[in-house]
């Protein structure tokens, strides 16, 4: 055992706390201490003696005591955190929820009120009139779909009994083996089996009927109040910051708040044309079963972007393989006729010259988000993507960038996948 000071044992257990104390010593003021970093292959238990370099100082056995103390309070502090973090990350991802309906409303509210409209009058009106379009739209929607589902539900197995059968014969020679019949029953059973696992890794965040109506009411209300006097909540923010960082702060909130309203615009037309557009060219243009039902799903998994319209195109492709295999290579077509009309006529008409995500930054961010919150995860992942993605261009690309030459020829280099030259002479030592 190794003693700090005449009379004072430090303990087994804190022979590594110079390495703690030499990584906070800024802090505590003790720039006298020169202790080596350890090497790497040192794990605890068994490491070499030290070497160290003479010292003008060594730690006090008062300073060592306020180390530990100071670190069993971080760490108390850190646990404390994380817990409470877990604790209130519904409520964080509500009120995210509650923010992005506000951005979206408060440009309309804001000129019924230049119009002479009381704002809480506004605020309400513009609430309950989304509301009712919401509730509408499910109201029409959901019947019929319902209805599709149980009779696909009824008739996949049978579909997708000839689509295999098609599949063997077209890679087997025309050699075909038969496949016996799957009854409904072991259908449900054989996809809820294969389903689940991977539902279950989809966030932990389930809600039960409930908790969803509790939760609309609360982000309801809140959407209400926050409309109807949002000043003291942008004052309130302002506040917290210096005099001179408001105006950049102010001019950081109308960016992200203006990506934020092109994002929700171009969704909810994109859902639209889609709904349109497949339900056209699946139901009088193909005539396929299910076409409604196809619609809907294509319109909902808009809001899943890049995997969204691939996903959207899987089933009905299944479908009309079972049905007629030359139907598929026309679904397959129209979907891409599609999603090249959104990508080039509709976003662009409504994003103009938005920000832009690259498709494999949004996909990590979905998955990302799927895992941690589920399906509101899935949801937030784009509004959250394209905030990260304004404030990294004005806080941290912004003051470093002087040309974009000299980073243009560095893409090019690297993309170009060309090796460096090198000089035939090795430098001189």
């Amino acid at each position: 055992m190794r003693r700090a000071r005449e009379g004072s044992v430090i303990p087994p257990f804190l022979e590594f706390l110079p390495f703690g104390v030499f990584a906070i010593s800024p802090f505590l003021r003790t720039s006298a201490m020169h202790i080596p970093s350890p090497p790497f292959w040192v794990d605890f238990g068994r490491r070499p003696p030290l070497e160290r370099r003479p010292v003008k100082d060594k730690l006090s056995h008062d300073q060592i005591k306020s180390l530990i103390r100071y670190g069993v309070l971080l760490a108390a502090l850190t646990y404390a955190f994380f817990v409470l973090i877990e604790a209130v990350i519904g409520i964080l991802i509500l009120f995210s929820l509650v923010a992005l309906i506000v951005i979206v409303l408060n440009p309309a509210v804001g000129w019924l009120e230049r119009h002479h409209i009381p704002r809480p009058l506004s605020a309400t009106v513009m609430a309950f009139l989304v509301l009712g379009l919401v509730g509408l739209l499910v109201w029409l929607a959901v019947p019929p779909a319902a209805k599709e589902l149980r009779a696909l539900a009824e008739q996949l197995p049978y579909l997708i009994d000839r689509a295999q059968s098609w599949l063997v014969a077209q890679f087997s020679g025309g050699k075909t083996q038969p496949i016996a019949a799957i009854k409904p029953s072991r259908a449900t059973e054989m996809i809820s089996q294969h389903a689940w696992p991977i539902l279950s890794r989809i966030g932990t965040y389930t809600i039960s009927a409930v908790e969803l109506v509790v939760s609309v009411f609360v982000v309801f209300i809140s959407v209400i109040y926050t409309l109807s006097t949002p000043r003291p909540v942008a004052e309130g923010f302002l506040r917290t910051l210096r005099p001179d960082q408001r105006e950049r702060a102010t001019d950081l909130v109308q960016k992200i708040a203006d990506q934020e309203r092109r994002w929700a615009y171009s969704v909810a037309a994109s859902m639209l044309a889609v709904f349109v557009l497949v339900y056209v060219l699946l139901g009088p243009i193909l005539h396929l079963d299910f076409a409604f039902l196809f619609a809907v799903i294509a319109a909902l998994l808009e809001f899943i972007p890049a995997l969204g319209p691939i996903l959207g195109a899987a089933l009905p492709t299944l479908i009309a393989l079972g049905d007629q295999p030359a139907k598929a290579i026309w679904v397959i077509v129209g979907f891409i006729v599609i999603q090249q009309i959104e990508n080039h006529l509709i976003i662009p008409l409504i994003l103009g010259r938005g920000v832009r995500l690259h498709p494999v930054s949004v996909v990590f961010a979905v998955l990302i988000m799927a895992v941690l919150f589920g399906l509101v995860g899935i949801f937030l992942a784009v509004p959250v993507l394209a905030a990260v993605k304004v404030l990294l261009q004005e806080l941290y690309y912004q003051p470093r960038e002087t040309t974009d030459e000299g980073i243009c020829q560095n893409v090019e280099q690297i993309v170009s996948g060309e090796v460096g030259e090198e000089d035939d002479e090795a430098p001189e030592p």
